[in-house]
């Protein structure tokens, strides 16, 4: 998440390099989710009370059913706000976030007596910045994008560390480091004993998060003419991972990242060009039809990925 600079003209809290306010936003979303209703025939199909406001209703099934997410339709913020909507697409990471402490608020303010042993998390979808696999471009990083592909292939289920434990040697004082945009920094000095570098990573202490690499190729409907087929790598974290097979034509949503490759992993030397990819936020399962004209999956539920 971006660094925060308070304005003190206004008072504002704002995200640097962003125009985002947080607590404007995190109103804004509460708002958002407390007014917002469908209409006739979209409250038929989703099989709501029209009366009340549907994210609320959503909220109420998350503390039955125990879910950790909230799907929203990126739609629908377009409609009621539409300055929203362009910073969601514009810095996702950090709205996302925001996002998430404004469900949260919202749903232990209704449901007090819930103890949910998870972070609701949001996980928004239907976008309209919809994009061709060969048409990503560098004004694309780092924004919400959506896109549709095959399956080709996946690896095996990895972990990746969230949260490092670390012990001192001399007076066995631990402490728990959150990773940090990308990196986990060791403390160098024991609070405890004030002893310099004594700490030892426990890794059967430490928090890990499942990952997997998922290949994903354009569909040929989508292929100019004379052309190869273009692929595009996806990460899927927790929730998302063995979720899908070989063959399942998806529609992604996530945030296209770029990170700089090293010649060499023991220098601090990277190449000029980044490895590419999309960190997966939310998919869904289309239907695809067989010859014989049946549908071979008629799976329309929802994934997504648990930070």
């Amino acid at each position: 998440v971006g660094d925060i600079n308070v304005n003190t003209a206004d008072n504002q809290v704002v995200i640097w390099g962003t125009d985002v306010h947080i607590n404007d936003c995190k109103c804004l979303f509460i708002s958002f989710l407390k007014q917002f209703h469908l209409n006739v025939e979209e409250a038929n199909l989703e099989g709501v009370d029209l009366s009340k406001a549907f994210y609320t209703q959503k909220l109420k099934e998350i503390h039955l059913f125990k879910r950790s997410f909230l799907n929203v339709d990126c739609a629908h913020i377009k409609q009621i706000d539409k300055t929203m909507y362009n910073q969601l697409l514009s810095y996702p990471q950090e709205v996302i976030l925001i996002f998430n402490i404004a469900v949260n608020e919202l749903f232990f303010t209704i449901y007090k007596d819930d103890t949910f042993p998870h972070e609701i998390q949001v996980r928004p979808y239907n976008v309209d910045m919809f994009k061709n696999m060969r048409c990503l471009d560098p004004e694309d990083i780092d924004k919400l994008v959506t896109l549709t592909g095959m399956v080709i292939g996946s690896s095996s289920i990895m972990p990746e560390m969230r949260s490092a434990y670390f012990s001192c040697n001399t007076c066995g004082f631990h402490v728990q480091v959150e990773i940090d945009r990308g990196q986990i920094t060791e403390p160098s000095l024991c609070t405890s004993c004030n002893k310099a570098h004594s700490f030892e990573l426990i890794h059967n202490r430490s928090l890990f998060a499942d990952k997997q690499f998922i290949r994903l190729q354009e569909t040929p409907e989508e292929m100019p003419a004379g052309q190869t087929l273009v692929t595009v790598t996806v990460v899927a974290h927790n929730d998302l991972v063995d979720a899908v097979e070989l063959g399942d034509r998806i529609p992604v949503t996530g945030i296209f990242r770029a990170v700089p490759v090293h010649i060499n992993p023991k220098t601090r030397y990277v190449r000029s060009v980044c490895r590419t990819f999309i960190d997966i936020i939310h998919f869904r399962h289309e239907k695809t039809f067989t010859a014989e004209g049946r549908i071979e999956d008629q799976t329309t539920n929802d994934y997504e990925e648990s930070r």
